[in-house]
């Protein structure tokens, strides 16, 4: 979904909403953004889940806290920044997220959802969805934004990523789902840091236009086929965002400078990655004897098939929850050999009466703590505001996760080899001897005693 949402912008000088798929082929090759605005929008939103889960926690403990589990973003700031970014908030954002509990005092809070639809072809996790206790077809969308809000509205990537969730919903729980969604600009003070989104057909279309683009785009480049690069010049690239032009000035200068040879290892490299990539996600399409349909197989393959591949741990049922409810207990009914192990991360969702469904359901994410014939202990991605929900489903279902992001990752390093010094690709494409020499001692000016110690 966010990489969806990202290719949506507002055109200032035809005063109308863009999609350029190409932005996000732009982002597979950039390093991830960093910095004090990043790290802040990551603490406003660890603090959302916090407060929901425990109103009356210290907030210097949760700062703190939150700081910790970001640590490697934040070492790259400095104490004065550091000291400026705590200050904003703590004074500016917090004091806004305090009322969101109130808010939906009576409501059921489920913390970062994650939802998967094959009609659409997406998947996207919710920052909070909000359920009604009394009325099963009552689901609210509640995003968290910490960056500056526009005037009116919503920004439109912002916007068209709540369309994309509202379309998540409807493919998970019918055209009978209820409810708001809107997008909650924490920044705001004013009641108007609530704003609303409204779903239509026209908007649903574009989602679906862009996803499908997206979805060309990575086929073509892993059949081969890199016409698409050729776009990706200040001249053809299409509508972006300003602060995009360095990026793509830096790929345009780098792409048309590197050697021939340069240029074969990015591409067969670049193909290899994206059809490793399908593989892992939809199987490889050439043997069906093999039932091997990548992640896809969590919906496409019965209760039987993924017995027999040794894929699932089924009849689950909910013991206890331990610590601070994100660690769940669960009783293993089958004694069937699997190979999962402690560490694996996985997918928990309910078990039907007749079969396995787990597209009509909320897909809980986490990561296997502990797991004997007996017992199954699951450290849960994210803290939930209550466990209740665990408890009436009879029986659940545990399944292998998948992580596009480790994809991403190789991407990213394929450009940074394009980029390299001459001599570094040299060595890598085996054109000179490799050589040793001893370790300089370098001194980075402007890092703090920390930083040089780290």
């Amino acid at each position: 979904v966010t990489s969806i949402a990202a290719c949506f912008q507002w055109d200032n000088n035809r005063k109308m909403p863009v999609a350029n798929p190409f932005l996000y082929l732009l982002n597979q090759f950039m390093p991830g953004p960093s910095g004090t605005a990043i790290l802040k929008g990551k603490l406003v939103n660890d603090f959302l889940d916090e407060l929901l889960v425990n109103p009356d926690v210290n907030r210097n403990e949760i700062f703190w806290d939150c700081l910790m589990q970001n640590s490697l973003t934040a070492v790259r700031i400095g104490q004065e920044e550091m000291a400026d970014l705590r200050e904003s908030v703590i004074n500016d954002h917090v004091p806004n997220l305090e009322g969101v509990r109130a808010l939906y005092k009576n409501k059921t809070l489920n913390i970062e959802p994650t939802f998967i639809s094959d009609k659409y072809g997406m998947q996207g996790r919710l920052d909070v969805l909000i359920e009604d206790k009394d009325n099963v077809n009552s689901k609210d969308v509640f995003e968290l934004k910490s960056g500056k809000p526009p005037k009116y509205g919503a920004w439109e990537g912002h916007k068209m990523q709540v369309i994309c969730y509202n379309m998540l919903l409807k493919s998970v729980f019918s055209e009978l789902r209820e409810g708001t969604s809107s997008i909650f600009y924490s920044l705001l003070t004013s009641s108007d840091r609530n704003r609303s989104v409204k779903s239509d057909i026209k908007l649903e279309q574009n989602v679906i236009m862009l996803r499908n683009q997206l979805v060309y785009i990575i086929h073509q480049l892993s059949l081969g086929d890199f016409r698409m690069l050729g776009r990706m010049k200040m001249s053809s690239f299409g509508y972006r965002p300003s602060y995009t032009d360095e990026d793509l000035r830096d790929f345009e200068n780098t792409y048309n400078k590197a050697q021939p040879i340069e240029i074969k290892y990015f591409h067969a490299y670049l193909a290899f990655i994206y059809r490793e990539q399908r593989s892992a996600k939809v199987g490889d399409g050439a043997n069906r004897q093999d039932k091997n349909d990548g992640f896809a197989s969590l919906w496409r393959l019965g209760l039987n098939d993924k017995v027999d591949s040794f894929q699932i741990l089924y009849n689950l049922s909910f013991d206890k929850a331990e610590g601070d409810s994100d660690l769940l207990c669960f009783e293993r009914n089958n004694k069937e050999i699997t190979n999962f192990r402690k560490g694996d991360i996985i997918v928990l969702y309910p078990q039907d009466e007749d079969g396995l469904h787990p597209l009509n359901y909320q897909i809980f994410k986490g990561s296997i703590d502990y797991l004997d014939e007996k017992v199954l202990k699951v450290q849960l991605r994210n803290k939930q505001v209550s466990v209740e929900a665990f408890g009436r489903m009879r029986h659940w279902v545990a399944e292998k996760d998948f992580m596009e992001s480790s994809f991403n990752v190789l991407t990213k390093s394929l450009y940074a080899f394009l980029k390299a010094p001459s001599y570094k690709k040299d060595l890598i494409l085996g054109l000179i001897k490799p050589q040793s020499t001893e370790l300089p001692t370098i001194d980075f000016p402007n890092l703090t005693y920390i930083q040089r110690e780290l």
